[in-house]
């Protein structure tokens, strides 16, 4: 399955492996493998739209944050409210009820490689080689991989998009080879 992968690609997914330390692989280890190699092309990409070490603390804390409201995104939100519900007094109800962190999605533990990557992950994975492919790349690198990742319809990739880290506005940064 990796054989198109570079050695930053490959690098990439395996740290994120280590990150998510024996459980599933989600789209944020990704995120954070990438963040963490500050050579590779990805990691200066994200770096420049305000995705470093600081700025992954404060995406993260954002993402966990739409974790415990259920995947709800900060629109979903405002339009609940809208329309007169509030979602944390749900979400303090819920809780209440079901524990702290009921709403908040819990990847099994895995054991074989195969099975460790997340649905989310899998889909970006996908969406990285249609990404290379389109490109006429014959290996997928790990800004094949930044791209996949903001294909995605998982909380992680909503957070990006509403801070205006979209898949074409980072893709137009690689083109024009605007990396400082």
């Amino acid at each position: 399955m990796f054989e198109r992968f570079t050695k930053n690609a490959r690098r990439v997914v395996q740290d994120s492996v280590s990150i998510a330390d024996g459980g599933q692989v989600g789209t944020r280890h990704l995120l954070a493998a990438m963040v963490a190699d500050r050579e590779s092309r990805a990691a200066q990409v994200l770096a420049q739209v305000g995705v470093d070490e600081p700025g992954l603390a404060e995406l993260m804390t954002a993402v966990e944050a739409a974790d415990r409201r259920g995947g709800l995104s900060v629109a979903d939100v405002d339009a609940l409210a809208g329309i007169g519900i509030d979602v944390d007094e749900v979400i303090d109800t819920v809780e209440r009820n079901w524990g702290s962190g009921a709403l908040t999605p819990r990847p099994p533990r895995v054991g074989r490689l195969e099975s460790r990557f997340g649905a989310a992950v899998k889909r970006v994975l996908e969406q990285a080689l249609r990404a290379a492919v389109d490109n006429g790349e014959r290996q997928l690198d790990d800004t094949h991989l930044l791209l996949g990742l903001l294909k995605g319809d998982d909380p992680l990739a909503h957070e990006l998009a509403a801070r205006d880290i979209t898949y074409l506005r980072v893709r137009a940064l690689l083109a024009s080879n605007a990396l400082s």
